[in-house]
């Protein structure tokens, strides 16, 4: 009884091209591959659709709103190579809420003009728990690996953001994903919550 939404998520502007995307369609269509919702023939359209992560900034920023009329959002500096670095210092990789450079203490501007910054949404402690149909009920922390980057330096929206947005916007209720990405589950549980209160 459900059905098949394919989602373009092409939210990294730098790397992604049309040509990308064609070829995708291609692939997917030489496999078989017939979605619900939208048509392969809508999507080689071209005309924007919610279902293309290129075509979605109003409805990221509205989440992003939301969050920071929460007090949730917080610009950051760390890069990947300033939790490394935390990581080599210490012998173990950054764990719990927050980042290594403690920018939401720090209160950096968004607009950047205290140099280059990501946004950030600070999801708190705890656990959170689901149901895996293979495992049976599983729980883990959302901020094992600190907040998680929803803006980055250059504009573009994450794909831990966009990939919760969508997946409330377009009515997700059951995600089939590979071992390698199950711990990302209580991150993306605890960020549905968050943006739909």
């Amino acid at each position: 009884g459900g059905r098949v939404l394919l989602r373009i998520e092409d939210h990294d502007r730098q790397r992604s091209r049309p040509e990308f995307e064609a070829l995708v369609l291609d692939d997917l269509e030489r496999l078989g591959l017939v979605p619900d919702e939208p048509t392969l023939a809508e999507l080689r359209a071209g005309r924007p659709t919610p279902y293309r992560q290129s075509d979605g900034d109003a409805v990221y920023r509205e989440a992003l709103d939301r969050l920071r009329a929460d007090g949730r959002v917080y610009a950051c500096t760390c890069s990947r190579s300033t939790f490394a670095e935390w990581a080599e210092r210490r012998g173990r990789p950054w764990s719990g809420p927050g980042c290594p450079g403690r920018c939401r203490e720090a209160a950096l501007p968004e607009d950047g003009s205290g140099g280059e910054v990501g946004l950030r949404v600070a999801v708190g402690a705890g656990s959170e728990g689901w149901l895996d149909l293979l495992v049976g009920p599983v729980a883990a922390e959302p901020s094992a690996q600190g907040d998680p980057l929803v803006r980055d330096r250059l504009g573009n929206w994450t794909y831990a953001f966009c990939v919760v947005v969508d997946d409330l916007r377009h009515g997700v209720d059951l995600v089939v994903r590979g071992r390698d990405l199950l711990e990302a589950t209580p991150l993306d549980r605890k960020s549905t919550r968050l943006n739909s209160s």
